[in-house]
């Protein structure tokens, strides 16, 4: 968090004190414990030597989803007017955080139009995040926001960012925590992701990270680095086998649509022949009766097929 940041956090929580309603002050409370986490996830303080750029996007749906959850059992309780306050004292806060935000950003040169999207987009999400709270208000927040998919910024079942499990474990919300990795575990986290692009996701990276220490666990590597060395390779094998199985899947599926196809296109071809002649005009027309050919030599009933019995 730069300085200016800091003092617009600090003059948010002056106002909120002193003038904001009790909804006021309870929405921001937690509001602005999930915004103590997004500052150390940029900061490098959950994980040393490695800055999540979209640490917002994750707090903002952590704080959406509390809130949510939290109106759906004031809501439970017979509180409807309670919960709605809450709502509306979240939203108004987030409003308000976004102008400023907005107002610091193009201070520091930041392109106007970007700034007042990615605001747009910023309030967007934290609405979806307090729908999906009072959708599930008894589920487990964690598990919610694992669900966050940090690049595209959509909630996708069966999808793990990696990171709310690490927060639920082993970070405390809104208080002051030490890391949570080592310096050499987040600087290869760092690496796989932003040098290597072995891994697409802190997700996908941290379980690199685990699987490494578990290979030193069971001295099966002499050290940290020998052991990521080995994941490395065996999820390249992994990922490459997967890709080869994929397109031995699709080969023979489109030789079989293939053969398919043809097999249609040559019964028509068939029929058609059959039905139809294709003058020189290249238009295909359907062909006169066949004339049948009489044998005067006989008389006219027999050349009916009729000999009369």
């Amino acid at each position: 968090m730069d300085s200016l940041e800091e003092k617009m956090v600090k003059a948010g929580e002056w106002w909120t004190k002193h003038f904001g309603s009790a909804s006021d002050q309870n929405a921001f409370a937690i509001m602005n414990k999930w915004n103590r986490l997004k500052d150390d996830m940029q900061d490098g303080r959950l994980i040393p030597n490695y800055g999540e750029r979209h640490a917002d996007n994750l707090a903002r749906a952590g704080a959406g989803i509390e809130i949510g959850q939290k109106a759906a059992k004031l809501i439970a309780e017979g509180k409807q007017d309670e919960a709605d306050k809450l709502i509306e004292s979240c939203l108004s806060l987030s409003s308000k955080r976004e102008v400023a935000d907005t107002s610091r950003k193009i201070i520091h040169g930041k392109n106007i139009k970007e700034t007042i999207d990615d605001a747009k987009k910023d309030q967007a999400n934290i609405k979806r995040a307090i729908e999906l709270g009072k959708k599930y208000p008894n589920a487990d927040l964690y598990q919610l926001l694992s669900q966050l998919n940090l690049e595209t910024n959509q909630f996708q079942k069966g999808y793990d960012n990696g990171y709310a499990k690490l927060i639920k474990e082993h970070y405390k919300l809104g208080q002051k925590n030490a890391p949570i990795l080592t310096d050499e575990q987040g600087t290869a986290i760092n690496k796989l992701i932003k040098q290597d692009k072995a891994c697409s996701s802190f997700g996908e990276a941290y379980s690199y990270v685990q699987k490494a220490e578990k290979l030193l666990a069971n001295n099966k590597a002499k050290d940290f680095s020998q052991a990521l060395a080995q994941v490395k390779d065996t999820e390249a094998t992994r990922k490459e086998m997967q890709n080869q199985l994929a397109q031995a899947k699709v080969k023979p599926k489109a030789a079989a649509i293939i053969s398919q196809a043809q097999g249609f296109r040559g019964a028509q071809e068939s029929h058609s022949q059959k039905e139809t002649v294709q003058p020189e005009n290249g238009q295909y027309v359907k062909p006169l009766p066949e004339e049948k050919k009489i044998d005067w030599t006989k008389p006219l009933w027999k050349n009916n097929g009729n000999d009369g019995h």
